[in-house]
């Protein structure tokens, strides 16, 4: 008499495995979306680049580089679909270019076409590393149909 062996999986076992495998990953690949990414990607950038500007005019506290006697300062220019970093010199207004840290490419600037920022600001840091905003600033940044905020503290300048 043949006897059955009672190891491993039927071929109704697998199939079905495999269908409900297959549901699962079609209903989780619908539910990523690019623009999400997109959109947590520049926000991360853009949080990134404002807290470079505070960390150096901290770092650089007092650092005159006109000769006029007044401190400059760093700032983040947000324009509607980029950003740039530059120090400033307090007297003229002028703002010299600065490298990035992590590429060292200069000018530090990031420019898209698909994305959108608002509002457009300036945002100037002392040495203490207090913004110049009379309130807590949010920015917009959306790509497509989902949007994300970056916020800026009034006092602190602390960016999330």
């Amino acid at each position: 008499m043949m006897s059955r062996s009672l190891r491993g999986f039927t071929l109704i076992e697998l199939i079905l495995v495999i269908i409900l495998l297959g549901t699962l990953s079609i209903s989780a690949v619908s539910r990523f979306n690019s623009h999400s990414f997109e959109s947590a990607s520049v926000a991360a950038e853009l949080i990134s680049a404002i807290r470079y500007a505070q960390e150096m005019s901290m770092v650089n506290t007092g650092q005159d580089i006109d000769g006029d006697g007044n401190a400059d300062y760093y700032q983040v220019v947000i324009g509607a679909g980029g950003y740039s970093v530059s120090q400033n010199r307090s007297s003229d207004g002028v703002a010299s270019a600065i490298a990035n840290p992590v590429s060292n490419e200069s000018p530090y600037a990031s420019t898209w076409t698909n994305v959108s920022l608002s509002p457009v600001i300036t945002i100037k840091f002392d040495g203490l590393g207090e913004p110049n905003i009379s309130a807590s600033q949010t920015i917009s940044v959306t790509v497509g149909a989902d949007s994300r905020n970056v916020i800026v503290e009034k006092v602190t300048g602390f960016t999330r």
